[in-house]
Protein backbone atom coordinates (compact mmCIF):
# COMPACT_ATOMS: atom_id res chain seq x y z
CA UNK A 1 0.00 0.00 0.00
CA UNK A 2 1.06 3.61 -0.33
CA UNK A 3 1.03 6.38 2.54
CA UNK A 4 1.04 9.79 1.48
CA UNK A 5 2.56 11.88 4.56
CA UNK A 6 3.56 15.61 5.16
CA UNK A 7 7.02 16.16 6.27
CA UNK A 8 5.68 17.26 9.51
CA UNK A 9 3.57 14.32 10.52
CA UNK A 10 1.98 11.12 8.95
CA UNK A 11 -1.29 11.99 7.97
CA UNK A 12 -2.37 10.78 4.80
CA UNK A 13 -2.55 7.45 3.12
CA UNK A 14 -3.65 5.97 -0.16
CA UNK A 15 -2.68 2.97 -2.45
CA UNK A 16 -2.57 3.21 -5.64
CA UNK A 17 -3.94 -0.18 -6.18
CA UNK A 18 -6.78 0.43 -3.52
CA UNK A 19 -6.74 1.61 -0.04
CA UNK A 20 -5.88 4.72 1.59
CA UNK A 21 -5.17 3.22 5.12
CA UNK A 22 -2.42 2.24 7.22
CA UNK A 23 -4.90 0.27 9.82
CA UNK A 24 -5.13 -1.98 6.90
CA UNK A 25 -2.26 -5.23 7.34
CA UNK A 26 0.84 -4.64 4.86
CA UNK A 27 -0.16 -7.50 2.78
CA UNK A 28 -3.16 -6.38 1.20
CA UNK A 29 -3.20 -4.86 -1.98
CA UNK A 30 -6.61 -3.62 -2.48
CA UNK A 31 -9.67 -2.61 -0.50
CA UNK A 32 -12.61 -1.09 -2.60
CA UNK A 33 -14.20 -1.21 -5.85
CA UNK A 34 -17.32 -1.81 -8.20
CA UNK A 35 -18.01 -4.92 -8.80
CA UNK A 36 -20.54 -6.22 -11.34
CA UNK A 37 -20.56 -9.64 -13.30
CA UNK A 38 -17.30 -9.97 -14.59
CA UNK A 39 -18.38 -11.39 -18.14
CA UNK A 40 -19.67 -7.67 -18.74
CA UNK A 41 -16.86 -5.33 -17.16
CA UNK A 42 -17.19 -1.62 -16.09
CA UNK A 43 -15.82 0.96 -17.84
CA UNK A 44 -14.73 2.89 -15.32
CA UNK A 45 -13.88 6.45 -17.06
CA UNK A 46 -12.01 7.61 -13.78
CA UNK A 47 -11.52 7.87 -10.15
CA UNK A 48 -11.57 10.82 -8.08
CA UNK A 49 -11.13 11.19 -4.19
CA UNK A 50 -10.91 14.13 -1.94
CA UNK A 51 -9.46 13.35 1.04
CA UNK A 52 -9.50 15.14 4.07
CA UNK A 53 -7.48 15.28 7.48
CA UNK A 54 -8.83 17.82 9.63
CA UNK A 55 -7.37 19.34 13.43
CA UNK A 56 -8.82 17.53 15.48
CA UNK A 57 -7.56 13.73 13.58
CA UNK A 58 -11.14 13.06 11.83
CA UNK A 59 -11.01 12.07 8.76
CA UNK A 60 -13.40 12.96 5.45
CA UNK A 61 -13.23 11.65 1.61
CA UNK A 62 -15.22 12.22 -0.94
CA UNK A 63 -15.15 9.73 -3.59
CA UNK A 64 -16.71 9.82 -6.98
CA UNK A 65 -16.39 7.06 -9.60
CA UNK A 66 -17.44 7.21 -12.74
CA UNK A 67 -18.91 3.98 -15.18
CA UNK A 68 -20.56 2.63 -17.96
CA UNK A 69 -21.94 -0.53 -17.64
CA UNK A 70 -25.26 -2.95 -18.92
CA UNK A 71 -25.72 -3.99 -15.17
CA UNK A 72 -28.42 -2.57 -13.18
CA UNK A 73 -27.43 -3.44 -9.76
CA UNK A 74 -23.71 -2.63 -8.39
CA UNK A 75 -22.06 -3.13 -5.38
CA UNK A 76 -19.50 -1.28 -3.71
CA UNK A 77 -17.71 -2.62 -1.37
CA UNK A 78 -14.74 -1.11 1.40
CA UNK A 79 -13.16 -2.07 4.56
CA UNK A 80 -14.04 0.37 7.03
CA UNK A 81 -12.59 0.87 10.85
CA UNK A 82 -16.22 1.43 13.07
CA UNK A 83 -18.77 2.65 11.40
CA UNK A 84 -18.70 5.99 9.22
CA UNK A 85 -20.98 8.99 8.74
CA UNK A 86 -22.42 8.55 5.24
CA UNK A 87 -23.89 10.75 3.14
CA UNK A 88 -23.91 11.99 -0.58
CA UNK A 89 -21.58 14.38 -2.53
CA UNK A 90 -21.70 16.10 -6.10
CA UNK A 91 -19.98 15.44 -9.05
CA UNK A 92 -20.40 19.62 -9.79
CA UNK A 93 -18.15 19.67 -7.03
CA UNK A 94 -15.42 17.29 -8.39
CA UNK A 95 -16.25 18.65 -12.11
CA UNK A 96 -15.62 22.56 -10.75
CA UNK A 97 -12.54 21.08 -8.51
CA UNK A 98 -10.51 19.61 -11.68
CA UNK A 99 -11.34 22.44 -14.01
CA UNK A 100 -9.65 24.99 -11.92
CA UNK A 101 -6.89 22.65 -10.67
CA UNK A 102 -5.79 20.64 -14.46
CA UNK A 103 -2.50 21.04 -15.22
CA UNK A 104 -1.45 23.52 -18.27
CA UNK A 105 1.26 23.43 -21.01
CA UNK A 106 1.91 26.94 -22.80
CA UNK A 107 4.27 26.29 -25.86
CA UNK A 108 6.03 30.17 -26.74
CA UNK A 109 7.47 30.25 -30.27
CA UNK A 110 10.21 32.75 -30.58
CA UNK A 111 11.39 34.01 -34.09
CA UNK A 112 15.00 34.86 -34.56
CA UNK A 113 16.05 36.59 -37.87
CA UNK A 114 14.05 37.57 -40.61
CA UNK A 115 12.06 34.10 -41.80
CA UNK A 116 8.71 35.18 -40.00
CA UNK A 117 6.87 34.19 -37.87
CA UNK A 118 3.63 34.61 -35.66
CA UNK A 119 2.33 35.82 -31.86
CA UNK A 120 3.32 33.17 -28.97
CA UNK A 121 0.90 30.57 -28.50
CA UNK A 122 -0.55 28.74 -25.77
CA UNK A 123 -2.11 25.49 -24.98
CA UNK A 124 -4.71 24.27 -22.62
CA UNK A 125 -4.30 20.66 -22.12
CA UNK A 126 -7.71 20.37 -21.47
CA UNK A 127 -8.59 17.48 -24.00
CA UNK A 128 -6.35 14.88 -22.23
CA UNK A 129 -7.73 12.40 -19.62
CA UNK A 130 -8.38 12.64 -16.26
CA UNK A 131 -5.56 14.57 -15.08
CA UNK A 132 -4.46 15.98 -18.44
CA UNK A 133 -6.63 19.26 -18.36
CA UNK A 134 -2.96 23.47 -11.35
CA UNK A 135 -1.41 25.22 -13.29
CA UNK A 136 0.17 22.73 -14.21
CA UNK A 137 -14.55 3.78 -2.76
CA UNK A 138 -26.85 -18.97 13.50
CA UNK A 139 -28.28 -22.35 12.62
CA UNK A 140 -27.21 -23.86 15.37
CA UNK A 141 -28.26 -20.97 17.97
CA UNK A 142 -24.87 -19.81 18.41
CA UNK A 143 -23.30 -16.00 17.91
CA UNK A 144 -24.31 -15.66 14.15
CA UNK A 145 -21.08 -15.08 12.24
CA UNK A 146 -22.23 -11.88 10.32
CA UNK A 147 -24.03 -8.85 12.30
CA UNK A 148 -25.54 -5.62 10.65
CA UNK A 149 -23.41 -2.14 12.26
CA UNK A 150 -25.51 0.29 10.78
CA UNK A 151 -27.95 0.50 7.29
CA UNK A 152 -30.16 3.43 5.77
CA UNK A 153 -30.04 5.12 2.62
CA UNK A 154 -28.26 8.46 1.33
CA UNK A 155 -28.87 9.60 -2.30
CA UNK A 156 -29.71 6.75 -4.93
CA UNK A 157 -27.55 3.91 -2.68
CA UNK A 158 -29.04 1.77 0.33
CA UNK A 159 -25.46 1.21 2.13
CA UNK A 160 -25.28 -1.69 5.15
CA UNK A 161 -22.13 -2.04 6.89
CA UNK A 162 -21.95 -5.90 8.69
CA UNK A 163 -19.27 -7.18 10.83
CA UNK A 164 -17.99 -10.92 10.71
CA UNK A 165 -16.98 -12.76 13.68
CA UNK A 166 -13.17 -13.20 13.14
CA UNK A 167 -13.61 -16.84 14.59
CA UNK A 168 -15.29 -17.90 11.20
CA UNK A 169 -13.33 -19.69 9.18
CA UNK A 170 -13.20 -17.82 6.47
CA UNK A 171 -14.67 -14.07 7.22
CA UNK A 172 -14.22 -13.24 3.53
CA UNK A 173 -16.02 -15.78 1.61
CA UNK A 174 -18.69 -15.39 4.72
CA UNK A 175 -19.23 -11.74 4.27
CA UNK A 176 -19.80 -11.53 0.54
CA UNK A 177 -21.86 -14.99 0.49
CA UNK A 178 -23.71 -12.75 3.08
CA UNK A 179 -24.58 -9.64 0.38
CA UNK A 180 -24.84 -11.97 -2.30
CA UNK A 181 -28.28 -13.43 0.03
CA UNK A 182 -29.25 -9.71 0.48
CA UNK A 183 -29.30 -8.80 -3.34
CA UNK A 184 -25.64 -7.41 -3.40
CA UNK A 185 -24.17 -8.43 -6.72
CA UNK A 186 -20.56 -9.16 -5.76
CA UNK A 187 -18.39 -12.03 -7.26
CA UNK A 188 -16.83 -14.45 -4.73
CA UNK A 189 -13.43 -13.79 -6.38
CA UNK A 190 -13.68 -10.30 -4.20
CA UNK A 191 -12.73 -12.36 -1.37
CA UNK A 192 -9.15 -12.47 -2.03
CA UNK A 193 -9.15 -8.52 -1.84
CA UNK A 194 -11.33 -8.37 1.25
CA UNK A 195 -9.51 -11.09 3.51
CA UNK A 196 -6.45 -9.12 4.85
CA UNK A 197 -8.75 -6.23 6.19
CA UNK A 198 -11.78 -8.47 7.67
CA UNK A 199 -8.95 -10.55 9.24
CA UNK A 200 -7.71 -7.67 11.14
CA UNK A 201 -11.16 -6.74 12.11
CA UNK A 202 -12.30 -4.17 10.35
CA UNK A 203 -16.06 -3.99 9.25
CA UNK A 204 -17.31 -4.16 5.66
CA UNK A 205 -19.02 -1.20 4.10
CA UNK A 206 -21.41 -2.21 1.22
CA UNK A 207 -23.24 0.10 -1.31
CA UNK A 208 -26.03 -1.14 -3.61
CA UNK A 209 -26.98 0.91 -6.66
CA UNK A 210 -29.90 0.53 -8.87
CA UNK A 211 -29.90 1.72 -12.41
CA UNK A 212 -32.62 2.12 -14.78
CA UNK A 213 -29.74 2.59 -17.51
CA UNK A 214 -26.68 1.27 -18.72
CA UNK A 215 -24.71 4.73 -18.55
CA UNK A 216 -24.38 6.92 -16.31
CA UNK A 217 -22.03 8.79 -13.61
CA UNK A 218 -23.05 7.69 -10.31
CA UNK A 219 -23.69 10.32 -7.23
CA UNK A 220 -20.24 10.45 -5.12
CA UNK A 221 -20.31 9.89 -1.79
CA UNK A 222 -18.70 11.17 1.40
CA UNK A 223 -17.52 9.14 4.40
CA UNK A 224 -16.47 10.66 7.29
CA UNK A 225 -14.22 9.07 10.14
CA UNK A 226 -13.33 9.59 13.95
CA UNK A 227 -10.02 10.28 14.87
CA UNK A 228 -7.48 7.58 12.80
CA UNK A 229 -6.71 5.69 10.07
CA UNK A 230 -9.89 4.52 8.08
CA UNK A 231 -8.72 2.30 5.15
CA UNK A 232 -10.36 4.39 2.23
CA UNK A 233 -10.44 3.47 -1.73
CA UNK A 234 -8.13 5.11 -3.96
CA UNK A 235 -8.23 2.34 -6.93
CA UNK A 236 -11.23 0.02 -7.15
CA UNK A 237 -10.02 -3.83 -7.48
CA UNK A 238 -8.75 -4.69 -11.07
CA UNK A 239 -12.39 -7.30 -11.47
CA UNK A 240 -14.09 -5.01 -14.52
CA UNK A 241 -11.42 -2.17 -14.82
CA UNK A 242 -9.99 -0.20 -17.35
CA UNK A 243 -6.03 -0.94 -17.62
CA UNK A 244 -4.23 2.35 -16.84
CA UNK A 245 -7.10 4.31 -15.38
CA UNK A 246 -7.05 7.53 -14.44
CA UNK A 247 -7.01 8.43 -10.52
CA UNK A 248 -7.07 11.81 -9.38
CA UNK A 249 -6.36 12.91 -5.27
CA UNK A 250 -6.36 16.01 -3.81
CA UNK A 251 -5.21 15.66 -0.47
CA UNK A 252 -5.53 18.45 2.25
CA UNK A 253 -3.81 18.74 5.18
CA UNK A 254 -1.48 21.22 7.29
CA UNK A 255 1.18 20.80 4.49
CA UNK A 256 2.32 19.21 0.78
CA UNK A 257 1.56 15.45 1.30
CA UNK A 258 4.05 13.13 -0.69
CA UNK A 259 3.76 9.24 -0.90
CA UNK A 260 6.00 7.36 1.59
CA UNK A 261 6.00 3.98 -0.13
CA UNK A 262 5.34 4.64 -3.07
CA UNK A 263 7.29 6.86 -5.72
CA UNK A 264 6.70 10.60 -6.11
CA UNK A 265 6.90 10.66 -10.13
CA UNK A 266 8.41 13.24 -12.47
CA UNK A 267 7.34 13.31 -16.06
CA UNK A 268 9.70 13.82 -18.82
CA UNK A 269 8.44 16.76 -20.08
CA UNK A 270 10.33 15.60 -23.70
CA UNK A 271 7.60 13.40 -24.64
CA UNK A 272 4.69 15.09 -24.49
CA UNK A 273 3.65 16.84 -27.83
CA UNK A 274 3.86 20.30 -26.76
CA UNK A 275 1.50 21.10 -29.91
CA UNK A 276 -1.15 19.07 -28.75
CA UNK A 277 -0.38 17.96 -25.32
CA UNK A 278 -3.94 16.55 -23.96
CA UNK A 279 -3.12 14.15 -26.93
CA UNK A 280 -0.05 12.07 -25.00
CA UNK A 281 -0.74 13.55 -21.12
CA UNK A 282 -2.08 9.97 -19.99
CA UNK A 283 0.71 7.96 -21.83
CA UNK A 284 3.35 10.09 -20.58
CA UNK A 285 2.09 9.72 -16.56
CA UNK A 286 1.42 5.99 -17.58
CA UNK A 287 5.18 5.82 -18.49
CA UNK A 288 6.79 7.22 -15.70
CA UNK A 289 4.06 4.52 -13.55
CA UNK A 290 5.35 1.67 -15.46
CA UNK A 291 8.89 2.87 -15.20
CA UNK A 292 8.00 2.93 -11.41
CA UNK A 293 6.41 -0.84 -11.19
CA UNK A 294 2.84 1.24 -11.31
CA UNK A 295 3.69 2.50 -7.50
CA UNK A 296 4.25 6.26 -8.04
CA UNK A 297 1.64 9.33 -8.10
CA UNK A 298 2.33 12.70 -10.28
CA UNK A 299 2.39 15.87 -7.96
CA UNK A 300 0.23 18.02 -10.27
CA UNK A 301 -0.14 21.38 -8.29
CA UNK A 302 0.24 21.92 -4.53
CA UNK A 303 -0.52 24.81 -2.80
CA UNK A 304 -2.62 27.14 -0.33
CA UNK A 305 -6.03 25.01 -0.25
CA UNK A 306 -8.35 27.92 0.09
CA UNK A 307 -8.73 29.51 -3.05
CA UNK A 308 -10.05 26.52 -4.40
CA UNK A 309 -13.20 26.84 -2.59
CA UNK A 310 -14.66 29.42 -3.87
CA UNK A 311 -14.45 26.97 -7.34
CA UNK A 312 -16.43 24.52 -5.89
CA UNK A 313 -19.54 26.56 -4.63
CA UNK A 314 -19.01 30.18 -4.49
CA UNK A 315 -20.09 33.20 -2.39
CA UNK A 316 -22.24 34.85 -5.29
CA UNK A 317 -23.70 31.49 -5.79
CA UNK A 318 -24.16 30.97 -1.78
CA UNK A 319 -25.86 34.57 -1.90
CA UNK A 320 -28.01 34.01 -4.97
CA UNK A 321 -29.14 31.06 -2.99
CA UNK A 322 -30.10 32.54 -0.01
CA UNK A 323 -32.19 35.71 -1.67
CA UNK A 324 -34.32 32.80 -2.97
CA UNK A 325 -34.81 30.84 0.28
CA UNK A 326 -36.24 34.21 1.73
CA UNK A 327 -38.36 34.80 -0.81
CA UNK A 328 -42.47 33.84 -0.07
CA UNK A 329 -43.17 31.23 -2.66
CA UNK A 330 -46.72 30.64 -1.72
CA UNK A 331 -48.99 31.35 -4.77
CA UNK A 332 -46.13 31.35 -7.17
CA UNK A 333 -45.37 27.51 -7.06
CA UNK A 334 -44.89 27.26 -10.99
CA UNK A 335 -42.21 29.82 -10.62
CA UNK A 336 -40.47 28.23 -8.08
CA UNK A 337 -40.01 25.18 -9.69
CA UNK A 338 -38.66 26.68 -12.47
CA UNK A 339 -35.84 28.77 -10.28
CA UNK A 340 -34.87 25.28 -9.18
CA UNK A 341 -34.60 23.60 -11.88
CA UNK A 342 -32.22 26.61 -13.23
CA UNK A 343 -29.48 24.94 -10.98
CA UNK A 344 -29.97 21.16 -12.95
CA UNK A 345 -25.93 21.32 -13.32
CA UNK A 346 -26.48 20.32 -9.78
CA UNK A 347 -26.47 16.45 -8.42
CA UNK A 348 -30.17 16.15 -6.99
CA UNK A 349 -32.24 18.67 -8.72
CA UNK A 350 -33.59 16.07 -10.51
CA UNK A 351 -34.11 13.99 -8.03
CA UNK A 352 -35.91 16.58 -5.84
CA UNK A 353 -38.48 18.08 -8.51
CA UNK A 354 -39.20 14.23 -9.39
CA UNK A 355 -40.47 14.00 -5.81
CA UNK A 356 -42.15 16.80 -5.70
CA UNK A 357 -43.83 16.96 -9.77
CA UNK A 358 -46.61 14.91 -11.00
CA UNK A 359 -45.40 13.19 -14.30
CA UNK A 360 -48.29 12.75 -16.77
CA UNK A 361 -48.60 9.02 -17.88
CA UNK A 362 -47.28 8.12 -21.02
CA UNK A 363 -44.38 11.06 -19.99
CA UNK A 364 -41.01 9.21 -19.30
CA UNK A 365 -39.13 11.06 -17.14
CA UNK A 366 -36.31 12.22 -19.72
CA UNK A 367 -38.89 13.37 -21.44
CA UNK A 368 -40.98 15.09 -19.05
CA UNK A 369 -37.76 17.25 -17.95
CA UNK A 370 -36.51 18.05 -21.39
CA UNK A 371 -39.51 19.81 -21.84
CA UNK A 372 -40.42 20.95 -18.12
CA UNK A 373 -42.35 24.15 -19.51
CA UNK A 374 -44.91 21.25 -22.06
CA UNK A 375 -46.14 19.93 -18.34
CA UNK A 376 -45.76 22.66 -15.92
CA UNK A 377 -46.33 26.41 -16.33
CA UNK A 378 -44.69 28.98 -14.53
CA UNK A 379 -47.17 30.95 -13.75
CA UNK A 380 -49.21 28.13 -11.73
CA UNK A 381 -49.76 29.60 -8.31
CA UNK A 382 -51.38 25.96 -6.53
CA UNK A 383 -49.25 23.12 -8.30
CA UNK A 384 -50.53 20.07 -6.74
CA UNK A 385 -47.98 17.92 -4.20
CA UNK A 386 -45.47 21.36 -4.71
CA UNK A 387 -45.16 22.98 -0.75
CA UNK A 388 -42.74 25.44 -1.23
CA UNK A 389 -40.80 25.04 2.22
CA UNK A 390 -40.37 21.52 2.06
CA UNK A 391 -39.10 21.86 -1.14
CA UNK A 392 -36.53 24.56 -0.97
CA UNK A 393 -35.66 22.23 2.20
CA UNK A 394 -35.46 19.39 0.41
CA UNK A 395 -33.45 21.36 -2.20
CA UNK A 396 -30.98 22.64 0.54
CA UNK A 397 -30.51 19.29 1.89
CA UNK A 398 -30.01 17.24 -0.94
CA UNK A 399 -28.21 20.08 -3.79
CA UNK A 400 -27.02 22.92 -1.73
CA UNK A 401 -25.43 21.25 1.65
CA UNK A 402 -23.12 18.70 -0.74
CA UNK A 403 -21.66 21.37 -2.41
CA UNK A 404 -21.25 23.49 1.25
CA UNK A 405 -19.55 20.58 2.90
CA UNK A 406 -17.08 19.85 -0.04
CA UNK A 407 -16.17 24.06 0.32
CA UNK A 408 -15.60 23.68 3.85
CA UNK A 409 -13.15 21.00 3.97
CA UNK A 410 -10.91 23.39 1.52
CA UNK A 411 -11.98 26.21 3.74
CA UNK A 412 -10.49 24.93 6.83
CA UNK A 413 -7.00 23.13 5.53
CA UNK A 414 -4.23 25.11 5.23
CA UNK A 415 -2.74 23.07 2.02
CA UNK A 416 -3.62 20.82 -0.83
CA UNK A 417 -2.09 18.74 -2.99
CA UNK A 418 -3.46 16.89 -6.20
CA UNK A 419 -1.77 13.73 -7.05
CA UNK A 420 -2.42 11.35 -10.13
CA UNK A 421 -1.29 8.11 -11.50
CA UNK A 422 -2.88 6.08 -14.35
Amino acid sequence: MTRLITPRRFALFASALAAMALAAPERASACGGFFCDSSQPVNQQAERIVFAQEADGSVTAVIQIQYQGPSERFAWMLPVAGSPEISVSSDAAFQRLQQASNPQYRLTTRVEGTCGGGPSRAFDNSSGGGAADAAASSADGGVPPVSVVDSGYVGPYDYIIISVDPSTPDVAETGIAWLQDNGYDVPSMGAEVLRPYLESGMNLLAFRLVKGNDAGSIRPVSLSFGPGLPSIPLRPTALATQPDMGILVWVLGPSRAIPANYRDLELNEALINWLSPGSTYDAVVTRAANEAGGQGFVTEMAGAAAPLADVIWSEDEAARWAALRAETWTGREGELVFRIAELAALDGVREVLTAALTIPDGVSEDQFFACLGCYVDASEADLPGVEPAALLDAVQADVIDPMVDTRALFIESPYMTRLYTT
